[in-house]
């Protein structure tokens, strides 16, 4: 029995008992008053039909005094509005709602840099998340950096044909210097050329999960890079299914998302289908937020991978990045691994075109793989600032202690993150 079911199984109990105490099934004036007509206003790109799905209101359901603000809520959560706001006006025994949106800008061509030690990017990509006015999300990009190159496309439809399936497409190719390092010092290198596919198509099963099975096909190839020796086994071609499965029970805010939200994705190569060798992979990501005093924000993040594949192509690459700053990017090559995030933001300039965070953190982890075993605790602090027009950390600015080298990284970015 699915949670609708149990809900209205409940309901039918408890009218029942209510029939059986002699109180009979309350009438409509009983219940109070309901929801007459609904109105949208101010969208001129969004459809319509997307902003009154998101609302997840209909005519001669139930009001209660707080269903704006949760209204409002909903359809802010689309990202795609600088603005809500939710008016109701009472007919007699019907409320209407008049729903009023001012848009972001969501075509934008972001440009983005990232820095950290001697490693660069920079880059640039074209983003729509409000695709044909239907709340898709559609990006194309391409970047250059000291250690590689490359580009790619991406397509997410959250609700085909407004229904609770959801596609996603993805495509890239890039070349890329894979460097090991420890205690500060390159110990291990390759070269490595990778073109990619993805495509999966799930469905919505609860108000907060999806699950998306899918199927990923990859062609690679390395080469050494340095005076490193040739990794053996790594080149090839690979494929298999797909399954993720995401739980967002989160409330978009400007600078961070309310709520919890998950992201689970198992990966398997099957040789047996034509790949070059089978492995499974592993990977979640958990991350909790919350508002306290002054909307200030605790925000935790951790992360989690397991893979059965020892070859070059198939570990995870980590440093550089929340849970594992103070490392060289991608610096930390593990098969298996654990990260955790604690960050404390707090506002301390809101302009009105958006909001500067300055935060104190600190990331913990523990590895396995070819980088050995480790575990390390590592603070550091910085500041973001977010755009209100493009809902995005337009810069962002980290030093952290490591440990690993006892001194001071700095990491630094502006735009999105690859």
């Amino acid at each position: 029995m699915d949670a609708s079911s149990k809900k209205t199984a409940f309901a039918l109990i408890v009218m029942g008992l209510g029939a059986l105490g002699g109180g009979g099934v309350a009438s409509a004036d009983d219940m109070g008053p309901v929801i007459g007509e609904l109105r949208v206003e101010g969208n001129a790109r969004t459809q319509t039909d997307v902003i009154l799905r998101a609302a997840e209101v209909s005519p001669g359901s139930h009001y209660a005094e707080d269903l704006p603000d949760r209204v409002r809520q909903r359809v802010y959560n689309l990202r795609v509005f600088d603005t809500v706001a939710v008016l109701p006006e009472r007919h007699g025994d019907a409320v209407d709602l008049m729903i009023h949106v001012t848009e972001r800008w969501t075509l934008l061509p972001i440009p983005f840099a990232s820095a950290s030690g001697d490693i660069y990017r920079v880059g640039a990509f074209l983003v729509d998340s409000n695709f044909i006015g239907r709340h898709k999300t559609a990006v194309a990009g391409g970047y250059y950096g000291n250690h590689g190159s490359g580009g790619f496309i991406y397509y997410q439809d959250p609700e085909l044909n407004g229904t609770q399936w959801q596609t996603t497409l993805q495509a890239s190719y890039f070349g890329a210097v894979r460097e090991r390092f420890q205690s500060g010092m390159s110990v291990d290198a390759f070269h490595e050329r990778r073109a990619e596919a993805f495509w999966a198509i799930g469905y919505r099963i609860a108000h907060t999960v999806t699950l998306l099975p899918g199927w990923f096909i990859t062609d690679v190839r390395l080469d050494a890079q340095g005076g490193y020796p040739m990794p053996t086994v790594g080149s090839g071609f690979l494929e298999g299914p797909t399954l993720t499965v995401d739980l967002d029970a989160s409330d978009f805010r400007l600078y961070f998302q309310a709520g919890v939200q998950n992201h689970l994705h198992f990966e398997s190569s099957l040789a047996g289908a034509g790949a070059a060798r089978s492995y499974l992979r592993v990977t979640d990501r958990f991350q909790a937020a919350t508002r306290l005093l002054w909307d200030h924000a605790l925000i935790v993040q951790a992360d989690f991978a397991y893979g059965t594949s020892a070859a070059l192509p198939d570990i995870f690459l980590l440093g550089g990045q929340t849970g594992s700053r103070g490392f060289h990017t991608q610096g930390l090559w593990a098969q298996r691994m654990a990260t955790a995030a604690l960050e404390y933001h707090v506002p301390v300039w809101r302009p009105s075109w958006g909001i500067w965070t300055v935060l104190g953190f600190v990331d913990a982890g523990a590895l396995d793989g070819p980088s050995g075993r480790m575990g390390y605790v590592q603070p550091g602090a910085g500041f973001r600032m977010f755009l209100r027009q493009i809902a995005l950390p337009a810069l962002g600015v980290d030093v952290a202690y490591s440990l690993d080298e006892h001194s001071l990284w700095l990491g630094v970015s502006a735009g999105l993150q690859l």
